[in-house]
């Protein structure tokens, strides 16, 4: 007869690498690259991290809370791991009141994070003749540079990507032409019978 046993440590297996994090950045960058594995319903793992690294210093608390709010792994129990981080009283009313607003209202919260964790390299575009005109990799290079464009640019870009030969940066322009035309719909006057 076989049996099946499953101990503590294959049951946190998916929150090895959070727990061995040293630093808030390196627990960011481990959740945004989709370094946690599994999905579980114990909210207290995440507020366990929360508390972890910012029970001495609040500082980038709020992108934490998102980012754990958000993660595959508790989307089960995010009522539960809302109320467990702001039951942890790390966060003052102004970062509740932020963390409301991120979680609360937009259709997709964001956290700005450096392209370099995705492993992505970046490409300068002309936007007036479409031609390259710088490549690289960049430590700081926040992801959503889409919204700091003038509308006409990020047109321009979002028209770029989307004649790309590469499938990624067509996927992103799609995406980005996506959000805008969502945010237009939400902009419109609903029409009055």
């Amino acid at each position: 007869m076989l049996c099946s046993h499953v101990d503590d440590h294959a049951l946190e297996d998916g929150l090895s690498g959070l727990r061995a994090a040293a630093s808030v950045e390196e627990l960011h960058r481990l959740v945004v690259t989709r370094r946690v594995s599994g999905r579980s319903t114990r909210h207290q793992e995440a507020v366990e991290l929360f508390v972890h690294h910012h029970s001495d210093d609040p500082g980038g608390a709020v992108d934490t809370a998102v980012l754990l709010c958000t993660e595959w792994r508790w989307n089960r129990c995010t009522a539960k791991l809302i109320v467990g981080i702001c039951a942890t009283g790390i966060l003052d009313d102004l970062a509740l009141d932020e963390l409301a607003d991120r979680l609360l209202w937009p259709d997709r919260p964001r956290v700005r994070h450096p392209l370099s964790w995705l492993g992505l390299d970046w490409t300068a575009l002309d936007l007036s003749s479409g031609t390259v005109v710088g490549h690289g990799v960049d430590q700081d290079r926040p992801v959503d540079v889409a919204d700091s464009l003038s509308d006409g640019d990020a047109q321009r870009a979002i028209n770029l990507g989307l004649a790309s030969g590469r499938a990624q940066v067509r996927k992103v322009a799609l995406r980005v032409l996506a959000d805008r035309i969502d945010a237009v719909r939400r902009a419109a006057p609903t029409p009055t019978p």
